[in-house]
């Protein structure tokens, strides 16, 4: 069997939905989005569990829609489930790559390498924070 060192591509992690360049307000969705990078192979979860609040906060793309029209504020969804790395969660917690969602174990989250912990936050975790941070200081500037 062949494994892969590569790093694994995530694909789009995090999205930007600008408002106003004046904004007051930043909306961060954090769990906006059930997808699963194909490398890891959806984590075992079938439809039902993969669209339910295992993976992801269902209404939560809505509502923070739904608040940055109303605020004319910019939004930034995550665009990766929660599973592969929690970005409401610090990179060094445990359950920021948790291996309990709900009533599932997530066994793919079990015993992960120190490298491959890294992988995550690296493409993952930085990227969303970073956007949030330097949407932040672009608003901040005069």
């Amino acid at each position: 069997m062949f494994i892969s060192t590569a790093p694994m591509d995530f694909g789009e992690v995090v999205r930007v939905i600008l408002g106003r360049n004046d904004f007051e307000t930043l909306i961060g969705c954090e769990h906006a989005s059930s997808r699963i990078a194909g490398g890891l192979q959806g984590f075992g979860l079938d439809e039902e569990a993969s669209s339910s609040h295992v993976a992801w906060d269902p209404g939560a793309p809505d509502v923070a829609q739904h608040m940055a029209r109303r605020m004319a504020a910019p939004l930034v969804p995550g665009a990766v489930s929660r599973l592969v790395h929690d970005c409401y969660r610090p990179s060094e917690s445990p359950s920021a790559m948790a291996t309990r969602s709900e009533t599932r174990e997530i066994p793919e989250n079990r015993d992960l390498s120190r490298r491959a912990r890294l992988e995550r936050i690296d493409a993952v975790f930085k990227p969303f924070h970073e956007t949030l941070a330097g949407l932040v200081k672009a608003g901040a500037a005069p």
